[in-house]
């Protein structure tokens, strides 16, 4: 796998949140994943990066999406397109890029701010033009969460959730974003279903997410998949039997899938992990990934052919935050012991993020300090099996919804910061993340950033 993208973090986000309610748009307070895992998604070309921009418009009287382009790795951009062009606010946006194919969603409001969209938009010429704005959903009713982008060849893939009808739903293009075939509610729940994550492996499309009972009293974790490149799906799975499961993430490499989560059973949170050899169409049983008497929450999946990662945050008694690592050689068979990436921090650590290229993985990590957030990195060069010492991509910035892609032995990071004014800032590493450039001021206006 040559590429792998940081699924974006929702951290301490005080400035962005203040600056969005002055323009009187929703607040996200998400800490899950927004972006979908695709296993085969590659660069459009080696040097060719995008930024996407939650910008206010000229008027700054509500948010559009915007999407920059470089062509040189980030050494200088081109004017940014806006991508959204709307009346109301346009938020909760996300990026893919699958060769020279570009994927955009977001969530569109109308006008008066009572009905909200998941929309699309893509380039097929590596972000020469852009294709016409569509609408995927339907609803019209309240969209909780970044809609999840995923693909395939020439599928693509888009899943969200709809507070107003509490179930997940999917929507498939097997031409590249050109037309899409009909909605698919995936859950079906009488309860809330939310929480959703999204895999992508050649045929197998798979989508995990927490589902509560009528009452909502209890939640547990499916799972859903499809083996035809998401023409048809098989029954929805429960994973999990506690009533008491949230978060879960998904990872998929060849025919195996891996679903983890946070468990309440033992009464204190632990991460469980199912492991499926045969595309999905039965699962082996729970695995105990905490084992200990500590809180462990925020679980993260990634894979890199038959390795399988995991990292969750582990909370003790007294306090203080750490990161866990955990692996796997042969597809989850048998996994390492625990490895401590950041700890005895007693503020918070944020959920951290997992990034994969070749046999070097990096885990990204959002230090959570009195009154600001830090960002620390450690990297592996052998699978996880040791770790570099903690490197700072933001030269010490206070950060949030910092997002980060790696290509080959380069990295590409942007995030908020605030200790120098609230403004989208980036850095790049062509050492496999061991040093980074200068932090870069990119934009001073808008309020989140994603790179691709």
């Amino acid at each position: 796998m040559s590429e792998s993208r940081i699924k974006l973090r929702y951290s301490k986000m005080v400035g962005i949140m203040l600056f969005v309610l002055l323009i009187a748009a929703p607040v996200s307070t998400m800490l899950r994943p927004a972006s979908a895992q695709s296993d085969e998604v590659n660069a459009a070309s080696t040097n060719t990066r995008f930024m996407l921009l939650e910008e206010p418009s000229p008027s700054y009287d509500k948010l559009d999406i915007y999407v920059q382009r470089s062509t040189d790795n980030g050494d200088s951009w081109e004017e940014p397109v806006n991508l959204s062009s709307n009346s109301g606010n346009s938020f909760r946006s996300e990026i893919l890029v699958s060769g020279s194919n570009v994927y955009v969603v977001w969530v569109q409001e109308s006008s008066d701010g009572t009905k909200s969209d998941v929309y699309f938009r893509g380039s097929v010429n590596g972000g020469a033009s852009w294709g016409s704005k569509i609408k995927l959903s339907s609803t019209g009713t309240s969209l909780d969460s970044t809609p999840l982008v995923g693909a395939s060849g020439s599928n693509v893939y888009v899943v969200w959730d709809d507070s107003g009808t509490g179930d997940v739903y999917i929507r498939r293009s097997a031409n590249n974003g050109g037309t899409w075939a009909s909605i698919f509610n995936l859950s079906s729940n009488p309860g809330k279903s939310d929480s959703q994550d999204l895999s992508v492996t050649g045929s197998n499309v798979y989508v995990a997410w927490a589902q509560a009972n009528t009452g909502g009293s209890a939640t547990d974790v499916f799972v859903r998949g499809s083996n035809d490149d998401g023409a048809s799906w098989g029954s929805k799975k429960k994973l999990s039997s506690s009533g008491k499961a949230v978060e879960p993430t998904v990872a998929s490499s060849g025919s195996r899938a891996h679903v983890a989560w946070q468990d309440g059973s033992a009464g204190n949170g632990d991460i469980l992990i199912r492991t499926s050899t045969n595309e999905g169409a039965s699962w082996g049983s729970a695995r105990n990934m905490s084992t200990d008497a500590s809180r462990s929450s925020s679980p993260e999946l990634a894979t890199s052919g038959t390795s399988v990662y995991l990292e969750y945050t582990k909370r003790t008694s007294t306090q203080d935050y750490s990161i866990i690592f955990r692996s796997s050689a042969n597809s989850g068979g048998t996994w390492s012991g625990k490895t401590t990436l950041a700890t005895t921090h007693p503020y918070g650590i944020g959920p951290a993020s997992i990034l994969t290229a070749r046999n070097y993985v990096h885990v990204v990590i959002e230090l959570i300090d009195k009154d600001n957030v830090f960002l620390t990195m450690r990297s592996s060069a052998n699978n996880g099996a040791s770790f570099g010492p903690s490197v700072d991509p933001s030269s010490g910035d206070y950060v949030g919804a910092t997002n980060m892609v790696v290509s080959g032995s380069n990295l590409f990071a942007v995030w908020v910061g605030f200790a120098y004014g609230e403004r989208i800032a980036f850095a790049k590493s062509t050492d496999n993340g061991l040093t980074w450039s200068v932090p870069e001021i990119l934009d001073p206006d808008a309020s989140s950033a994603r790179i691709a």
